[in-house]
């Protein structure tokens, strides 16, 4: 806050400081330093440039590192497009789709028939290109893009990340994109902020193989709720295991019938219970652990959640995400003692998370066609009322 501060009040006599931070503070203070240089980027000079340009080239990446391409941007030295037509030209960045979609800096890089493959397949990648009429310029394009699918270039860059991605899937057929993707899987060793890698590349293989792993459908740009490291990796566990297999792991568990042991997750509509949804946890087997994510709609909204049981005597954990039509983004993750059930939690009013036995006849949807619907789907006697 201190260092923030003196930024607006003295930039010039913090600014070398806060530079520092960027290297060697957590990510909260590298986060706020590179927030309070942009909104001062006015005030840097071209050593400072060249600074931030050498942090986003050669420093290990952190997750909200691209605010410092602001900092570039807003410049009005010239330094600053200097150094962004750096990070688009240099092999080593994984900074370049933001400049490469910008014309003023495409202009600083030279005449495109000059420029070396990994550059052009960038800049394809970037700009959203569909078609190469050359079927070895697209086949060397698209190994340079395969190349771009790392964790170090999802967590600088996102969107980059995801403009390799989506090019590879425009421009190869679903079988040697399907093969690029499972070969970023294989690698993947960070899963924080899976959406954008594990739940995307997922979606596109649901979409070409008819599939649906994870639950998660078969559109890549649905909204993705569940943000749990965990779930994101056994996720990709599931796509690897398919592959060898072609069986889906998680098929069974979100086709199954109430049996003991199982869960009723419900978000409980207090004023209307009709417009409440439910769905069912199947406990995985004595010792393993449930990371698995389980979607259900129907038309009083969407639920996504996942529990995750303790060694014992802990308490297990939950994760709980409710949208209403479009809107994905309430969310709520606490714990709970299993042998406790029924519990209910305050939840975004008229709504309660509700977690029951799901083998009980008994529910606070008792009397509602909600949980006769579900008893019908989910009970343990396929088809009997509760």
């Amino acid at each position: 806050m201190g260092l923030s501060l003196g930024l607006f009040l003295d930039f010039q006599a913090y600014a070398e400081s806060a530079i520092d931070f960027l290297l060697e503070g957590d990510l909260n203070t590298r986060t706020s330093m590179a927030q309070a240089l942009r909104q001062n980027a006015e005030g840097l000079t071209a050593a400072h440039i060249k600074r931030i340009q050498k942090i986003l080239l050669t420093a290990e990446p952190w997750a909200n590192m691209t605010i410092l391409l602001g900092c570039l941007a807003d410049s009005d030295l010239p330094a600053g497009a200097e150094a962004l037509a750096e990070l688009a030209r240099d092999q080593r960045s994984a900074l370049w789709c933001w400049a490469l979609q910008k014309p003023e800096i495409v202009a600083l890089l030279g005449p495109r028939e000059s420029w070396p493959l990994y550059l052009e397949a960038r800049y394809i990648a970037a700009n959203g290109i569909d078609r190469i009429e050359d079927p070895a310029l697209r086949r060397d394009v698209a190994q340079c893009l395969s190349g771009m699918l790392t964790d170090r270039q999802r967590i600088a860059s996102p969107r980059g990340f995801r403009a390799a991605m989506d090019s590879l899937a425009r421009l190869l057929e679903p079988a040697e994109a399907s093969e690029a993707f499972i070969g970023y899987l294989e690698r993947a060793r960070q899963y924080t902020w899976g959406a954008v890698s594990v739940g995307r590349i997922t979606r596109y293989l649901n979409r070409w193989h008819g599939v649906d792993i994870g639950g998660l459908g078969d559109d890549p740009d649905a909204p993705l709720t569940l943000a749990y490291e965990r779930n994101w990796r056994q996720v990709r566990d599931d796509v690897l295991a398919w592959r060898e297999t072609g069986i889906d792991p998680g098929a069974a568990l979100r086709d199954a019938r109430a049996s003991a042991g199982d869960l009723r997750v419900v978000a409980f509509h207090t004023a209307d219970p009709e417009k409440s949804v439910a769905g069912l946890w199947p406990a995985p087997p004595q010792g393993e652990f449930g990371t698995r994510i389980f979607t259900v709609e129907s038309a009083g909204g969407t639920i996504v959640f996942s529990i995750e049981p303790q060694p014992a005597p802990a308490d297990w954990r939950y994760r709980f995400v409710w949208g209403v039509e479009t809107d994905p983004g309430i969310g709520m993750g606490s714990s709970f003692n299993p042998a406790r059930v029924p519990i209910a939690k305050d939840f975004m009013p008229p709504y309660q998370l509700v977690i029951e036995p799901a083998d009980s006849p008994e529910s606070v949807l008792s009397g509602t066609q909600v949980f006769e619907d579900w008893w019908k789907e989910y009970g343990p006697v396929e088809g009997a009322a509760p």
